[in-house]
């Protein structure tokens, strides 16, 4: 049986700019868990910002995302904005995550340009993994005609 995947939200109050509008944490916590329903996604946990810094790695709750011990494929959050507009501000985190072998997972499919470089960062990835499969398999399959 397939392992159910882990999953861990992060939420904090998006201002929307140009407006006075925000999107508070209990509409992203809700989309979240909806999302995470729907995936079949074991939801372990939403972590609820508590300060919002300029400094995306000193965020308390981004603070508790790294120290957390339990394993977790995937970071869910509504949007990427509730994290940061730019990635160059994201990118120390994307890189912890990596540690960690989780994914940021967006549950809205939004097209500005920091959610469109995060959703590439993994296609990518899928991509090359997908291509290096495929020349292994060619691979044996040409070494099994010779044999």
């Amino acid at each position: 049986m397939k392992r159910r995947k882990k999953a861990i939200g992060y939420v904090s109050e998006v201002k929307i700019p140009g407006s006075d509008q925000v999107i508070d944490v209990e509409a992203q916590t809700a989309a979240i868990e909806a999302f995470a329903r729907q995936e079949g996604l074991e939801l372990i946990d939403v972590i609820k910002e508590t300060e919002a810094c300029q400094n995306l790695m000193t965020r308390p709750g981004v603070i508790k995302l790294l120290v957390r011990h339990e394993r977790v494929d995937l970071v869910l959050v509504e949007r990427i904005w509730s994290l940061a507009r730019k990635k160059s501000a994201l990118e120390p985190l994307l890189a912890e995550f990596d540690k960690m072998g989780a994914k940021l997972t967006a549950t809205t499919y939004l097209w500005d340009m920091v959610s469109q470089q995060v959703r590439h960062r993994y296609h990518e990835e899928l991509a090359a993994r997908a291509k290096r499969a495929a020349e292994e398999r060619a691979l044996a399959q040409s070494l099994s005609e010779v044999a």
